[in-house]
């Protein structure tokens, strides 16, 4: 099996929603960074995973809408502003499930359903916490 990761980097400030820490209720900023791996059982014909460069397409959209925003649940009070807007309380959980499931779909897509697939997203908050998703 054939591993690659790729790391994006942005920053971005939110707010939790009900969070156990008071803190966490507040609007407050993080230098984000999510990691991206992909797997394949065999290499393409250039001896790759995939092209980083071509990885970096599915993904790049979405590090360029969050970096510099803040990020809302959209029944957050605040969402009325012009901020990223999601669906979910923007927990670094949540958003690497949310990366996954788009990331997954626009891949699908370009590399028409063959390997290599996502494995997992890993969103970084701080230098010392992250979360991950990954299909089982």
């Amino acid at each position: 099996m054939f591993t690659i990761r790729k790391v994006f980097k942005f920053e971005a400030a939110h707010r939790l929603i009900g969070a156990y820490s008071k803190d966490c209720t507040y609007i407050h900023g993080h230098s984000y960074v999510v990691e991206v791996f992909l797997r394949a059982t065999q290499l393409n014909g250039d001896g790759m995973v995939l092209d980083f460069g071509e990885l970096k397409k599915c993904v790049g959209h979405f590090i360029k809408a969050w970096d510099h925003r803040i990020i809302l649940a959209m029944e957050d009070d605040l969402a009325e502003l012009n901020l990223v807007k999601v669906d979910f309380n923007p927990t670094a959980e949540e958003m690497a499930h949310y990366l996954f499931d788009v990331m997954k779909h626009d891949l699908k897509r370009v590399l028409d359903g063959k390997e290599p697939w996502l494995w997992k997203v890993r969103v970084h908050e701080t230098a010392t916490g992250w979360a991950e998703y990954e299909e089982e």
